[in-house]
C-alpha cells in the first residue's frame, strides 16, 4: 500500500475522523486529484479486511468509525511493512541504516534489491547521502567490489545512525524500521523474542534497585536507541569516553548483566557509552548533588539571555528553576556526547515561533563558550520550556477535580500542554503531569479527564475519559477541550445540584430548544468565569509608532529617535530611554532578537505608563564601531511595566517577524503603514 494512504489514515485518526482536502494537500504536498486516487485505492483494500469506510462530503474527508484508536491499532498491525512505499528521504535514511548496521559491507546491487528501485535511483541517493553526512564528519566509502561502509569517528557514526532512525516519524514507517532493526540483530545471533519488552523490564528493575524516581524520556525510543547501538557495536567499538560515576556502577552492572542473558555483551567503554545514553534520556528528581558546575553555569547563562531578550522573569520560583536545570542537564549530555534519543520536532511549532527564536538566540550565545553545537530539535524542545513557563505561575484550584496530562516528549512538552489546559479550563482543575508508568499513582477518584499525546489502553484509565492531542494543541483540539469543559462544568462543579434544580423548573414551565446552550448560560451565571485581560501586539503598537530614520550620528540618537513616538505620546519618560542606553553600553546588543534587529527595553520602573512599542529603522543600516562594526537595521523600543503583562504581545511580535522572514525586510519598506500591517497581520 502507498505511503500516502497510511499518512491520510493517520491524519484522519489524529483529527477525530474529519479533515478537509485543503488540509491534506497542505500536509502531504500532493494534489486533490491524487488524494482522491489514493482514497479509492483504500476503499478497494478495506473491503477485504473489513475496515471502516472513508466518505467524501463536499470538501471534507470523513472516517466512518466509532473507535478511532482501536481501528488505528488494527490498521498498523495489519499493514504489511514489506509493501510500505518509502519516500525519498525515508529511503535515504534507511540506506544509511542498512550500511551502518548490516552484517557485512553492503553492495549497491543488494541495496537495489532491498528497496526495489532502479540502480540509477540508488546512485543518486548515495550522492545526496554523502553530501548530508559530510557535515557530521562521516563518509560512505567502498573498496573495490567489497561494498559500502561508513567511515569516521565511531561516536559521530552512531549519532548519524540515531539521526536517521529517529528523524522521519510516522507509525507505519516506525513499524518498518522496527522490524528491520530487529532483523539486523537476529543476524548477529541475538534472541529478539520480546526483546523490547525485556529491555523495558530491565530498565524498570534498575530504576527500582537504584531507588531513583526518574522518568525516561520517550522510553520506547530509548529502547530502540539501545538496540541500534547494540547492533552497531557488533561492527565497531566505541573509544574510551567519560567514565561511569561510582554511584552508577551498581545500576549499570545490573543492566549489563541482564543484557548478557539476551546475548548482548558490553566492553568497559561500551558500558560507559550506555551510561551516557541513559543520562541523555533521563529526567530525574531534583538533587543539588546531581549537577556539575558547568551544567549550573550553562543553565544560568541560558536564563540570562532569555530574560535579556524577553524581559520575562519566569524563573524566580525555585521549583521552576530546578525543573529547568534538570532539562539542561539532559540536553547537555545529549549535545556533548552526540546522542539522539528521539525526535522532538514531532509537532509543528507555528504557535511557538516567538519562544523558538528566543531559544535559538540563547543557545547561539552559549554554544561557543561551552563548545557545544545544538541541533534544531534541541532548540524546539527548549522553546516548549520557555512557552510553558510563561504560564507556570498561574494558580489552579481543586474545586472541580483533577486532570492528568501524559506526554512522552518530556517535561517541557508536558508543561507547555499543561499551560494550554490551564488557560482553556480557566484554572478550575488541579492539573497533574504524569508519565505512563506512574499514571495509576497520579489518578484519584476526582480525576475527570486524561489529556495525552499517546494512546492509553482503557484498562489503565479505570473509566476516566481520554482526549488525545498534540503537544501544541491544534485549533480543533482547543475547541473540543473547551466544549468538554462547558458541557461537563455544570455536572462537575459543587453547585451542580442548584443547576439541576433550575433546569428541572425550566423544563416544567417551557420547552427548551437548546439544552446545551442553556447549561452553558446557567453555568456562567452560577459560576462566572474570571476573565484575564490578554494584551495583543495591536494593543501596544500602532502605525504612528513607526519611523523611517536617516542621518544618524550615533547609537544613542538611534535609540532616542526610535523611542520618540512613545515619548511624544507620554507612554514613556526620557529616563526609560536613558536606562536602555546604559544597559546597551554595559552589556552590548543583549536584546538582539534577529541579525541587526534589537528589541530594546529596560528594567521595569515607574517611567512607563503601560506596555507599549515603537519602531525605528534605517534603510542602509547603522554601523556600531564598539560592537565590532555590527550593522543595526532596526530598533524596537519595548516599554514594560512588569515582567509578565507584555509577554503575549512580545511573543506575537517575534512570531510575526519570523513569518516569511519579515525581519530580513524591515528596513526595505518605504511605507510605514504597510510595514505596520505586515507586522500585525496575523492578529489584525
Amino acid at each position: 500500500m502507498n505511503t500516502y494512504i497510511a499518512q491520510i489514515i493517520q491524519l484522519l485518526i489524529f483529527n477525530n475522523g474529519e479533515v478537509t482536502f485543503n488540509f491534506l494537500m497542505e500536509q502531504l504536498h500532493i494534489s486533490k486529484r491524487m488524494i482522491d486516487y489514493y482514497l479509492k485505492q483504500f476503499d478497494v483494500w478495506r473491503q477485504s479486511v473489513n475496515f471502516p469506510q472513508i466518505q467524501i462530503e463536499d470538501d471534507k474527508v470523513l472516517l466512518v468509525c466509532k473507535d478511532y484508536e482501536k481501528f488505528f491499532n488494527e490498521f498498523v498491525e495489519n499493514y504489511d511493512v514489506e509493501n510500505y512505499f518509502l519516500s525519498a528521504p525515508e529511503r535515504q535514511g534507511c540506506i544509511v541504516l542498512l550500511i551502518g548496521l548490516g552484517y557485512e559491507k553492503i553492495k549497491i546491487e543488494y541495496i537495489v534489491e532491498w528497496f526495489k528501485v532502479s540502480k540509477n535511483t540508488i546512485t543518486n541517493d548515495l550522492l545526496t547521502i554523502k553530501e548530508k553526512l559530510s557535515k557530521y564528519g562521516v563518509s560512505i566509502e567502498s573498496k573495490g567490489k567489497s561494498g559500502y561502509y561508513l567511515k569516521g569517528n565511531e561516536q559521530d557514526i552512531r549519532y548519524v545512525l540515531m539521526q536517521c532512525y529517529h528523524y522521519y516519524e510516522n507509525s507505519f514507517f516506525h513499524k518498518y524500521k522496527r522490524e528491520h532493526l530487529l532483523g539486523h540483530i537476529n543476524k548477529y545471533g541475538m534472541d529478539t523474542t520480546n526483546i523490547v519488552t525485556r529491555i523495558h523490564d530491565v530498565l524498570m528493575e534498575a530504576e527500582k534497585q537504584g531507588h531513583e524516581d526518574y522518568i525516561f524520556l520517550a522510553l520506547h525510543d530509548l529502547i530502540e536507541t539501545i538496540l541500534l547501538v547494540v547492533c552497531r557495536m557488533q561492527k565497531a567499538q566505541i573509544n574510551s569516553i567519560e567514565k561511569i560515576p561510582d554511584a552508577m556502577v551498581n545500576t549499570l552492572a545490573l543492566i549489563t548483566s541482564r543484557f548478557e542473558a539476551l546475548g548482548i555483551t558490553y566492553s568497559e567503554a561500551e558500558k560507559d557509552y550506555l551510561y551516557l545514553i541513559l543520562q541523555s534520556a533521563k529526567v530525574s528528581c531534583y538533587n543539588p548533588n546531581d549537577f556539575s558546575e558547568e551544567v549550573v553555569n550553562l543553565t544560568n547563562d541560558i536564563i540570562y539571555y532569555f530574560k535579556s531578550i524577553s524581559q520575562l522573569n519566569i524563573f524566580e520560583q525555585s521549583e521552576i528553576y530546578n525543573m529547568f536545570l534538570i532539562h539542561v542537564k539532559s540536553m547537555y549530555f545529549r549535545t556533548k556526547h552526540k546522542i539522539k534519543i528521539t525526535n522532538f520536532s514531532d509537532t509543528a511549532i507555528s504557535g511557538l515561533y516567538g519562544f523558538y527564536c528566543i531559544a535559538k538566540k540563547a543557545l547561539a550565545k552559549v554554544q561557543s563558550k561551552y563548545a557545544l553545537t545544538y541541533d534544531d530539535d534541541e532548540v524546539k524542545f527548549l522553546s516548549y520550556y520557555f512557552a510553558s513557563l510563561e504560564y507556570a505561575n498561574e494558580p489552579s484550584t481543586d474545586g472541580m477535580g483533577n486532570i492528568v496530562i501524559v506526554c512522552v516528549a518530556g517535561l517541557g512538552s508536558s508543561m507547555y500542554l499543561k499551560s494550554q489546559c490551564l488557560k482553556i479550563f480557566d484554572n478550575a482543575f488541579t492539573i497533574t503531569i504524569s508519565d505512563l508508568k506512574n499514571l495509576n499513582d497520579n489518578m484519584n477518584e476526582d480525576t475527570k479527564l486524561i489529556v495525552s499525546t499517546i494512546h492509553i489502553d482503557s484498562s489503565l484509565r479505570h473509566g476516566v475519559p481520554l482526549k488525545r492531542v498534540h503537544p501544541v494543541l491544534t485549533d480543533k483540539e482547543k475547541q473540543e477541550l473547551t466544549e468538554w469543559f462547558f458541557m461537563n462544568r455544570f455536572s462537575l462543579n459543587k453547585e451542580s445540584e442548584v443547576i439541576r434544580d433550575v433546569m428541572d423548573i425550566i423544563k416544567e414551565c417551557t420547552v427548551i430548544k437548546d439544552q446545551q446552550k442553556l447549561f452553558h448560560e446557567l453555568n456562567h451565571y452560577f459560576n462566572p468565569v474570571k476573565e484575564t485581560p490578554l494584551l495583543h501586539l495591536k494593543d501596544i503598537f500602532n502605525a504612528n509608532s513607526i519611523r523611517s530614520l536617516s542621518n544618524l550620528e550615533n547609537l544613542e540618537q538611534f535609540i532616542y529617535e526610535a523611542g520618540k513616538p512613545l515619548l511624544d505620546s507620554s507612554m514613556i519618560q526620557k529616563s526609560y530611554l536613558d536606562n536602555i542606553i546604559n544597559v546597551l553600553n554595559q552589556h552590548g546588543p543583549y536584546c538582539e532578537c534577529f541579525d541587526g534587529i534589537l528589541v530594546a527595553h529596560a528594567v521595569p520602573e515607574n517611567d512607563v505608563q503601560s506596555p507599549c512599542l515603537s519602531l525605528g529603522f534605517i534603510k542602509d543600516g547603522f554601523v556600531v564601531p564598539r560592537w565590532k562594526n555590527k550593522v543595526i537595521r532596526a530598533i524596537f523600543i519595548l516599554g514594560v511595566t512588569d515582567t509578565e503583562s507584555h509577554g503575549n504581545a512580545f511573543s506575537e511580535l517575534i512570531r510575526n517577524l519570523t513569518k516569511d522572514n519579515l525581519y530580513q525586510q524591515i528596513n526595505e519598506f518605504e511605507d510605514c503603514q504597510l510595514l505596520y500591517n505586515r507586522i500585525i497581520e496575523s492578529h489584525s
